[in-house]
């Protein structure tokens, strides 16, 4: 659970680290107790009817589920759109910084949300050296004159389990990886959900509600 609670954290800290000086509301399904799940609802001001907002649910054995978009309200009703256009692994890579000699890796989720911690290494070597990103940080520095013309590979929490194959030209300076460690955190797979409004908060479809509607209710900002 320790672990895990680095994805929580990067992934609420992002979006709100995002939205600072903005209105922001979260909302939490009542009667649960293993596991946690809410709506944050982030607005320029508080009286505007749109805006972003981010689903986050984790389950008492660690597991995250996790999805954000846009959303519109209405009087009674506020309509959720969820954005899938970045549901995919991507990189990007940069040249020609000041640290010619030194190659950086970065990790993020599909929304760039910094992923800690993780290690680098060359699986194909005999004895595989991995370069780990430092306590709380999302970036890698390797040495480039020990990794010309080798495969390497990202490993979340320096585990076993290859996450991703890195192809690296040997000009490059940066990679930054786009990826979802699936077996810590699940994408919802809903594009649209409509949130009923109540006096207190509102209601829709909870988790592990055996298909019926759970009440929401706002949560101190504190909390």
């Amino acid at each position: 659970m320790k672990k895990t609670s680095f994805i929580i954290i990067s992934c609420t800290l992002g979006l709100l680290l995002q939205a600072a000086g903005q209105d922001t509301a979260r909302y939490s399904q009542t009667q649960t107790s293993l596991f946690g799940n809410s709506y944050t609802f982030i607005r320029k001001n508080k009286q505007d009817k749109a805006g972003q907002f981010f689903q986050l649910c984790m389950s008492d054995d660690g597991i995250c589920w996790y999805g954000a978009g846009s959303f519109t309200q209405t009087r009674h009703k506020i309509f959720l759109q969820f954005d899938t256009s970045k549901h995919h692994n991507r990189t990007e890579i940069v040249y020609q910084t000041s640290h010619r000699d030194t190659l950086y890796v970065y990790w993020f989720d599909w929304w760039h949300n910094d992923q800690v911690p993780f290690g680098v290494r060359a699986p194909g070597d005999l004895n595989p050296k991995t370069y780990n990103a430092g306590y709380g940080s999302s970036v890698v520095h390797i040495p480039k004159k020990e990794v010309v013309g080798k495969k390497l590979a990202i490993f979340p929490m320096s585990g076993t389990t290859k996450l991703l194959d890195l192809d690296i030209p040997p000009e490059a300076d940066e990679i930054r990886v786009f990826a979802n460690d699936t077996a810590r955190m699940i994408t919802f797979n809903k594009t649209k959900e409509t949130l009923r409004k109540r006096e207190n908060g509102f209601i829709t479809k909870g988790m592990w509600a055996k298909s019926r509607r759970s009440l929401f209710v706002q949560k101190p900002k504190s909390s």
